[in-house]
């Protein structure tokens, strides 16, 4: 049984669960020592609370706990995206699955799933004391140039990797008649959030981009057609408030709930634009992308031209703004923090299309 909150998630169930998953032996038990909220803006998608165990063999763990949001209208939107299904599969299959992608992530201890409902519970390594990148204060160039090169080894790895066509059904290819559907759901609310986000950023988003938002669900099937292929494992939602930077430089990625298979310049493309501030962003979106397309070619991927990757990550740049436009509806926009951390992101995604002349490159722009 998958608990239902997180007074389910009790000694016995714990131990059963670490037994099922081969982490602890059958004749050794688990006691919960701590549970403890993780901060507000950090759940997104779901319950999140870190928790401290001890082990009657001696282990003393700690390690966060994601479950799904209870029954309600923002659970309804996670069931449609199929959310709480992608992050399991991909810690599963992808990060930590038998022909494993060479990306780095917290390390799961239990990942289970009711094969009848979207009930799923994921526990993961507490990466504590690292802390996650601040989406506010955003990336340093340094730092966005350590997460480009770690996306191109996942892309790599993935790219028409026929491993993915056994993971379709959770982690669906952008073109895929599932993923179309959410992607109509998209548009719809992005045609209800523009007016409100449009009338407050007036003056600060530059025209063209405005009328693009205005347009942003008739747009869908040139975005889905634009960037479906070639096909890799995407994060899908790879922000600064995702990831954590290790001791070491190398990128720490976090939060699957919008993984994928789409063209990995998407997930380029919304990180710079959107998790770096534009006076440290603006000048150095070829010099990012050249960094992952190289990354790319270093790992085997010759048949991907130059061209066709800058020209994908300019028209990438438009579609990931539909993420502001979406989360702005439901997502903690009550509170002035919430609405200026989206309004942010938003103003820098936008300034990244107009210096890129994105618009230019869609249909009647």
């Amino acid at each position: 049984m998958i608990p239902a909150n997180q007074d389910q998630v009790d000694d016995a169930w714990l131990t059963a669960a670490l037994r099922r998953g081969g982490q602890i032996a059958d004749d050794d038990r688990a006691n919960i020592l701590l549970k403890a909220p993780l901060g507000e803006h950090s759940a997104f998608g779901g319950e999140l609370f870190r928790m401290q165990y001890a082990t009657t063999s001696g282990l003393t763990v700690s390690a966060v706990v994601k479950m799904p949001f209870p029954p309600g209208p923002t659970r309804d939107v996670h069931d449609v995206i199929g959310s709480y299904g992608r992050e399991l599969a991909f810690y599963r299959h992808v990060a930590h699955g038998s022909s494993s992608a060479p990306v780095r992530t917290p390390r799961p201890i239990v990942t289970e799933s009711d094969p009848n409902s979207s009930d799923t519970i994921l526990i993961i390594e507490d990466l504590a004391p690292l802390v996650a990148a601040d989406q506010r204060t955003g990336l340093s160039l340094a730092n966005a140039a350590s997460v480009v090169r770690g996306l191109a080894a996942l892309h790599a790895w993935g790219w028409n990797n026929p491993v993915l066509d056994g993971l379709a059904e959770t982690l669906p290819r952008m073109d895929s008649d599932r993923a179309l559907m959410v992607w109509s759901t998209f548009g719809e609310v992005c045609r209800i959030a523009w007016p409100a986000i449009g009338s407050r950023l007036a003056d600060d988003i530059p025209a063209a981009v405005a009328r693009t938002c205005e347009r942003f669900a008739e747009l869908i099937p040139f975005f889905v057609a634009e960037l479906s292929h070639p096909r890799t494992i995407i994060h899908g939602e790879l922000r600064s408030d995702n990831l954590f930077i290790g001791d070491d430089g190398v990128p720490i990625f976090i939060d699957f709930q919008m993984a994928g298979q789409a063209c990995g310049v998407f997930d380029v493309a919304y990180v710079v634009s959107q998790s770096m501030r534009t006076d440290v962003r603006r000048g150095h979106d070829e010099e990012l992308v050249r960094a992952w397309w190289e990354g790319l070619r270093e790992r085997g991927v010759t048949d991907y031209s130059w061209d066709t990757a800058w020209r994908q990550y300019r028209i990438a740049t438009v579609w990931g703004l539909v993420y502001p436009m979406l989360v702005s509806t439901r997502w903690d926009v009550a509170t002035a923090e919430g609405r200026d951390l989206l309004d942010g992101m938003m103003l820098r995604g936008a300034a990244c299309v107009d210096d890129l002349g994105a618009v230019g490159l869609l249909p009647g722009g």
